[in-house]
């Protein structure tokens, strides 16, 4: 089993300064409390971990004006779904190998120093890049190469971003800060697209991509307020390189419910989530609905995953998280079938929403699992498998959703992840559901 006992590790970290009331620490999997609310309002109590999100969740509103941006001008130099898939390949797909990288530096040096220089290399980047566009020397294949590129970056700091949270809170208000984080970042998948798309009405790429480089420098402005906080995180030097990633990849086989958390959420990235990858393409060729409907589009599903976020109710045992996951994977499919049976943008806009709440609630519940369960000085390797599945995952899903949309259509190919999305869920549930898979007592949280 890979779960290590934090107690010790959160009361030297988190001790309560003087003539204050310390925050309650709960049990190994947060109890039930009486308002999911005042749970996040605790947790955005602690200083550390308020600084770093308002930093991230303004970082966030800038990576989704890129995302958008980006997709924007790829589509308007190519008019291709196949060329959107490749964008998101190019983007992503560098996670496989920088991902793994990025693990094992997370676990050997404090993270809020690796996000750090991570997110200067990615801010000058993404500066080379306006400066192409302004000056008008770009083509699809220069666009490309730089997403590549920011691609590469963001890979190798994923894992530390993923477990950074870990680091900034106690266990017990774990569950509470990835609500936190997923609210934040659906709610800036809600602003950032509106403001892209209300920029690029009366203004050029360029200018959206100027406001993006200034929200990542807020970001680091954030970071370097906050770089010492980290330094109690490392063990010792001897802990940290006592296993190496093959014996990280070995010890996840051998623990079955981290594994099959995060084979929900691989099925979701390949089949499931791509779609979203292509709303410029449906936002003009089924929508009818231009910029305007790109952002409605990407809004709709930050909507819904703000609410999954505070409705999420984390289960007591191993079944009922697993069970959660399970429901949260159908109905992301089921809702994925409907969006494709329908070209009324705002019946698309609810069945989005649909989506986006399913999503963000299946997310969590797997996302607070593992962090709670790995040990902690190897949670930035197996985060670096996450990080595969958080981001190859719909990388390799949306080239291939492209590819069918381009042989087919946007819609038929929506039907048909979406269906493969729904069995696939099915396969995994009843491989799980074997009499004797939740008995054993080392997979019980």
């Amino acid at each position: 089993m890979l779960y290590l006992e934090r107690t010790q590790y959160d009361r030297e970290l988190y001790a309560p300064p003087p003539n204050s009331t310390p925050l309650p620490m709960r049990a190994f999997l947060p109890q039930q409390s009486n308002s999911r609310l005042s749970d996040i309002f605790n947790v955005l109590k602690i200083k550390q971990f308020a600084i770093y999100q308002s930093g991230h969740f303004i970082s966030n509103i800038g990576f989704w004006m890129l995302r958008i941006v980006i997709g924007w001008e790829v589509w308007l130099l190519s008019k291709s779904e196949a060329w959107l898939g490749i964008l998101a390949f190019s983007e992503l797909v560098p996670s496989i190998i920088m991902g793994f990288i990025g693990g094992a530096i997370a676990d050997r040096m404090p993270i809020i120093k690796f996000l750090f220089l991570g997110k200067i290399l990615v801010t000058s980047v993404i500066l080379t890049l306006t400066f192409t566009i302004f000056f008008r020397i770009h083509s699809i294949e220069s666009v490309i190469f730089f997403m590549f590129i920011i691609g590469s970056i963001s890979g190798l700091i994923l894992p530390a971003r993923l477990a950074s949270t870990s680091f900034l809170v106690p266990t017990g208000s774990l569950s509470a800060a990835l609500a936190v984080n997923s609210t934040a970042f659906n709610l800036s998948r809600f602003i950032g697209p509106a403001l892209a798309a209300l920029i690029l009405i009366f203004f050029k790429t360029f200018v959206v991509l100027v406001i993006v480089c200034f929200t990542y420098l807020l970001f680091i402005y954030c970071l370097w307020k906050i770089r010492k906080i980290t330094s109690a995180r490392i063990g010792t030097a001897e802990n940290n390189q006592s296993t190496n990633i093959r014996q990280v990849f070995f010890t996840l086989i051998r623990t079955p419910l981290v594994l099959a958390a995060m084979l929900f959420q691989l099925a979701q990235g390949v089949l499931l989530r791509p779609a979203s990858e292509l709303f410029p393409a449906f936002s003009e060729k089924v929508f009818d609905s231009g910029e305007v409907g790109l952002g409605l589009l990407n809004a709709a599903v930050g909507i819904g995953a703000i609410m999954g976020a505070i409705l999420f109710n984390s289960g007591k045992t191993s079944t009922t998280v697993l069970t959660n996951i399970f429901k949260g994977s159908c109905v992301f499919a089921l809702a994925l079938i409907a969006f494709s049976l329908t070209s009324n943008l705002y019946i698309g806009l609810l069945i989005l929403s649909i989506q986006g709440l399913a999503m963000s609630s299946s997310n969590i519940a797997a996302m607070t699992y593992v962090q709670q369960t790995v040990q902690i000085n190897q949670l930035g390797r197996i985060m670096s498998f996450y990080s595969i599945i958080y981001r190859v995952g719909p990388a390799l899903g949306a080239f291939l959703f492209g590819v069918t949309a381009e042989f087919t259509n946007l819609q038929v190919s929506s039907f048909i992840y979406g269906f493969l999305g729904l069995l696939t869920s099915l396969f995994i549930w009843k491989c799980l559901a074997k009499p004797n898979f939740f008995a054993h007592k080392n997979n019980q949280l």
